[in-house]
């Protein structure tokens, strides 16, 4: 009885997960750009590091229904009454289309605080990665430019995943001092790459995988 309980567990646990739908349009690649940071970011360099992001993603998500035909326009910046209107009937209809109970949207954040310099981030692709600026010889930014969200068709709701403090995948970036320069002046690549790179990808994998646990509870 016990056993067979537990296969019923397992099986409502499959169903329940494949009835949820994955689709993201973010650049997996990690990458360091070195920039003039003022009103807006110059770019000076830009370097490809080691680290793709689509395997990890790929096997966080493998109980999902991965999508490719998600129109990710509909969630641009313009907010109006017509404008939701028109991405809540849009969700909805795909979720019908896809037989999906719930859709976890991971994409490009179209949100740019009228203040923030980072703004051609958005325009570069540039959705996670490591910035390092002219002036700030000392200080290593870990960029973040990613929303984590999910649409639940029985609500009709689109909502963002934020968890507190350092879990947040929400947070633009998180600042990184050093007691040393952290570029090299003519290259203007980092210095201890490797170093960083591990750093940062065990920060960007723990919190993600965090914040994807929570999705898959909502």
């Amino acid at each position: 009885m016990k056993k067979i309980f537990f296969l019923f567990l397992i099986f409502f646990k499959i169903y329940t997960f494949a009835q949820t739908g994955f689709v993201s349009n973010i650049n997996t690649r990690l990458k360091h750009i070195h920039a003039e940071v003022g009103d807006n970011v110059e770019v000076k360099s830009t370097e490809i590091l080691n680290y793709d992001a689509s395997n990890f993603i790929k096997k966080i998500t493998e109980q999902t229904i991965v999508l490719n035909d998600f129109d990710f326009k509909i969630l641009d910046n313009k907010s109006s009454i017509l404008s939701d209107k028109k991405k809540r009937e849009y969700l909805k209809g795909f979720c019908e289309r896809n037989n999906i109970s719930k859709l976890i949207i991971l994409y490009r954040n179209p949100f740019i605080n009228q203040y923030s310099p980072y703004g051609n981030l958005y325009r570069l692709k540039f959705d996670f990665g490591i910035l390092t600026q002219e002036r700030k010889k000392n200080v290593i930014y870990y960029m973040n430019r990613m929303i984590l969200s999910y649409y639940d068709p029985k609500t009709d709701t689109l909502l963002p995943i934020v968890l507190p403090g350092e879990d947040s995948l929400y947070e633009e970036y998180s600042k990184q001092k050093f007691n040393e320069n952290v570029v090299d002046k003519n290259s203007k690549k980092l210095i201890n790459s490797s170093d960083v790179e591990k750093d940062f990808i065990e920060k960007f994998e723990r919190r993600f995988k965090k914040n994807f646990d929570e999705v898959m509870k909502r």
